[in-house]
């Protein structure tokens, strides 16, 4: 169980990272109409 605990936990992270360099760069490969529709608590945290 502690191992697949870790798996999660690496995936939680990559996910993270991978969701937080997409944000940086503006989410160039969405819809714009996608973009607006981020929630303002999510924008202000990066």
């Amino acid at each position: 169980a502690a191992y697949i605990g870790r798996i999660r936990n690496l995936a939680r992270a990559v996910a993270q990272s991978y969701y937080d360099s997409r944000e940086r760069l503006g989410f160039p490969m969405a819809p714009r109409a996608w973009v607006a529709q981020i929630p303002k608590k999510e924008k202000a945290a990066a």
